[in-house]
């Protein structure tokens, strides 16, 4: 990879690579925040350059874009104690994609599609769209997706517990829905993507190490603290129905990168999702990568999705079930199996549980 890039001139043209140009935002971040480390570092640079070359350079503007961003690169994971050669992903258009399928559907297409573990329909990825919030269902889906291929490589290597969850602790239920026959202490990575008043965010838990972070764009130290307390009494609880359960839990400090707008923090869940499962600094992931991210995940799930024709997977996250019969929610209007309620054939159903 080059690490040349052609400064912007003007303040408009700044501002515009700043959002679209993950090399020159990378830089103007650096220099914002670490101004006199990031001039020290150059100064370095530019003198060991001279040195290997033994003489002083005809015209040294011809290296400076290059050592402008080595500059970057080194003083941020100083900063950050992530290896250089990790977060020199941040400069890709896409960090960590992977490559997308040449043959796939297009929206048109969709009436009920069925990825990772989800049942998508059009309207669902119409969130993708530009400026649109991303919503609960292609986040399961993405996620979902992200762990099954991991789980494909590593056993027991991820989980994604689903965000109702979340929503059930907000009213102190941390028992209806404790996942007691998943071995969670077995996994390495637990994952709960969060939406609270509107905005989400990304729970990571490490049951081997017994450590939690709460990864959000929008750090709120106080949202953070409810949430760790809240994963706390769930697992207690837990603990109580699967005595393996991990019990102290230590909270580690929040990696991921700010969103720079109102309606990205869904965006940067799905890239701190796949920024985590490759055991990759979150910090990689970044505002400008958050537009070319969307199209990016609408061409994945098109591309690794098969159509749901029969209508056997019902709209709760990770269905399980193929039993046809399904009924409707009197709130949100999604279709649920009896089971994937976590009740019989013969309970009447009012509501879903996202409108408990």
């Amino acid at each position: 990879m080059s690490l040349n890039f052609c400064p912007a001139r003007t303040m408009s043209a700044m501002s515009l690579a700043q959002k679209h140009c993950p090399m020159m935002s990378f830089y103007l971040d650096s220099q914002r925040d670490n101004d006199d480390e990031l001039d020290l570092c150059m100064q370095d640079l530019l003198r060991i350059v001279q040195s290997k070359k033994r003489q002083s350079l005809a015209d040294p503007s011809q290296i400076v874009p290059g050592l402008m961003l080595a500059s970057a690169l080194f003083v941020e994971s100083e900063k950050h104690a992530t290896e250089a050669a990790k977060l020199i992903q941040t400069f890709e258009k896409v960090p960590l994609a992977e490559p997308v399928p040449s043959i796939m559907k297009t929206r048109d297409d969709i009436h009920r599609y069925r990825v990772g573990g989800i049942v998508l329909k059009e309207e669902d990825f119409s969130t993708l769209d530009s400026q649109n919030w991303v919503n609960d269902k292609i986040i399961h889906s993405y996620l979902g997706l992200l762990t099954w291929q991991t789980n494909l490589r590593e056993a027991h290597a991820a989980y994604v517990l689903p965000c109702f969850l979340a929503a059930k602790w907000e009213s102190g239920d941390y028992s209806s829905w404790m996942f007691e026959k998943v071995p969670l202490h077995l996994y390495e990575v637990l994952l709960l993507p969060v939406c609270y008043q509107n905005h989400w965010f990304l729970m990571v838990g490490y049951p081997k190490f017994e450590t939690i972070m709460v990864l959000d764009s929008l750090p709120n130290k106080q949202r953070e603290e409810r949430y760790i307390s809240h994963w706390r009494h769930f697992m207690e609880a837990r603990f109580d129905v699967d005595p393996e359960t991990p019990l102290t839990w230590t909270h580690t400090p929040n990696t991921s990168s700010s969103q720079r707008d109102g309606n990205s923090c869904g965006v940067f869940v799905l890239m701190n999702a796949a920024a985590v499962l490759r055991k990759m600094p979150p910090q990689i992931m970044r505002q400008c990568h958050a537009m070319d991210y969307r199209v990016y995940v609408t061409k994945i799930l098109l591309g690794k999705g098969r159509e749901d024709s029969k209508g056997l997977a019902c709209d709760l996250p990770f269905c399980a079930s193929n039993y046809k019969r399904q009924v409707q929610c009197g709130k949100c209007l999604r279709w649920c199996h009896h089971a994937c309620l976590g009740i019989s054939q013969k309970d009447t159903v009012t509501h879903c549980i996202f409108c408990v």
